[in-house]
């Protein structure tokens, strides 16, 4: 066996402990508790949706579609989709969701019909706004912002973003929408003016969550919990997380916070992982031993 194919088989060894790493969702009650839950949870407040990976459904409140009706949605079978393909929920309500997939953005009944959607829509509740990619727009309700007012923002010209640069909204209400770009948190009033915001806020209406990267905080309305408690969680000391490994909020109400945490790599400690290891060094130990082999 050549050094080049002894190095890629441990390679895939190792590898295989990376792709381990899953997104979790976990439940934090305002008093800073963390449990951990089996599906994901979306809501703008009127009732919320469930998403379970595992089982692969998806529905409004205890029930759960396990397949989507595309009958009316006028999508070829080669454009369709399953629930595992949705990557983010936008807007969760009672009669409907609207979802994203790497393929665009869809409106979800609750019957499961589905249709496919030129915008993407997020809402707390009170309003909603709609980005449109194609047309570089972003407004509350029917209206829309084709340019952005840095005026007041304190922002340099250069670090100024337009509407496609926005990855994500977290907040969307009546007066206002919090956005994410690739350079930070914003605050785009309804009249397309920008603000700089050092917070990330998700809310369904009822209340807000302020999530602070700098200081490591997260809390209901203006407190911030800078620890979390993971004494009833279930969690292994090795499997917690801190408050900068949340990756994004889908719920935030008045009692507690649903988020999304990037757990890392599987690590040697687990039995798995260190029979993939052994089996890597011992390959490549058997390689080394024979005289004729040399790197």
């Amino acid at each position: 066996m050549s050094v080049s194919k002894t190095i890629a088989i441990v390679s895939l060894l190792m590898t295989s402990l990376v792709a381990n790493a899953s997104v979790m969702s976990f439940r934090i009650s305002s008093d800073g508790s963390v449990q951990l839950m089996s599906d994901r949870f979306y809501s703008d407040g009127s009732a919320y949706w469930r998403l379970d990976d595992l089982n692969n459904t998806f529905g409004v409140n205890s029930s759960a579609n396990t397949s989507l009706n595309f009958s009316s949605s006028g999508l070829s079978i080669e454009n369709q989709f399953s629930i595992a393909d949705i990557t983010d929920v936008t807007w969760a309500r009672q009669t409907d969701a609207f979802v994203i997939t790497d393929s665009g953005s869809f409106q979800i009944s609750n019957n499961g019909s589905v249709q496919l959607m030129s915008d993407r829509f997020y809402s707390d509740g009170s309003a909603y706004w709609r980005l449109n990619d194609l047309n570089n727009t972003f407004g509350i309700n029917s209206s829309a912002n084709t340019s952005l007012n840095f005026t007041s923002s304190g922002i340099s010209i250069q670090d100024q973003f337009s509407i496609s640069d926005i990855i994500n909204v977290t907040w969307a209400r009546q007066s206002d929408a919090f956005v994410e770009t690739n350079t930070g948190s914003y605050r785009i009033s309804s009249d397309g003016s920008v603000q700089v915001v050092a917070d990330r806020f998700y809310s369904d209406g009822s209340a807000y969550w302020r999530l602070d990267d700098q200081n490591n905080t997260f809390g209901i309305n203006s407190s911030a919990n800078r620890t979390l408690n993971f004494g009833s969680s279930g969690l292994s000391i090795e499997d917690q997380f801190s408050i900068s490994d949340i990756q994004d909020v889908t719920w935030a109400r008045q009692s507690d916070a649903f988020v999304l945490v990037q757990q890392s790599a599987v690590t040697v400690d687990s039995p798995s992982s260190q029979l993939l290891v052994f089996a890597g060094l011992a390959l490549f130990a058997a390689y080394r031993r024979k005289p004729d082999n040399k790197i």
